[in-house]
């Protein structure tokens, strides 16, 4: 008797949900429901990221990818392995810490977005803070570009990229098997 009565309280509270939901929504979850009564079947057909985020998240990762090798070469600067250029010490300043700083966080940055801290919470919260990190450096790149007069645009370029992989989430948290093959295969070696 009790099945019943929990049942009709469900249905009534799913009813509750659906209504409230868009007529798009609704339709995606009716029919999840129709295919398959089991309801986490019902949510991850909502909660899915569409292809346009999937596109936005490779499209992102690609260009941000570009930051791990220019990492070391600055983590290298930093440590006086490689020669500094002028022209970035006139953009940076002579202090090899600021260059030993920007290439870790640029190599910190890149692993975040490709997943590497694994698949549970305080990964997926360092993955985010780690892109973050990238955005902040950006941010910081364009207002120096702009005190000595350079353009701001690359950098501002590449704040809307991390924002863009940012706002698409964490590797952590998306079914990584449909998004790009190096996240699945991160988050397939973390979970095991």
């Amino acid at each position: 008797m009790d099945t019943g009565a929990s049942t009709i309280t469900s249905k009534e509270a799913l009813t509750k949900v659906l209504e409230a939901l868009s007529a798009e929504d609704r339709a995606t979850v009716e029919q999840a429901i129709a295919a398959d009564p089991d309801i986490e079947a019902a949510t991850r057909a909502v909660t899915e990221p569409g292809p346009v985020l999937n596109v936005v998240h490779k499209g992102s990762l690609i260009v941000l990818t570009i930051f791990f090798p220019v990492g070391l070469a600055f983590l290298l600067m930093g440590l006086g392995a490689v020669p500094r250029p002028d022209q970035l010490i006139l953009v940076l300043g002579e202090s090899q810490v600021v260059f030993f700083i920007f290439g870790l966080n640029m190599i910190f940055g890149v692993a975040g977005s490709y997943g590497v801290f694994g698949t549970t919470k305080l990964a997926r919260n360092l993955s985010t803070i780690s892109t973050m990190f990238l955005i902040s450096m950006f941010l910081c790149a364009m207002l120096r570009h702009h005190q000595i007069g350079e353009t701001v645009l690359p950098p501002l370029l590449f704040v809307l990229v991390a924002v863009a992989h940012l706002c698409s989430g964490p590797p952590a948290t998306r079914d990584t098997h449909s998004v790009c093959k190096p996240c699945s295969k991160i988050c397939k070696n973390n979970s095991t």
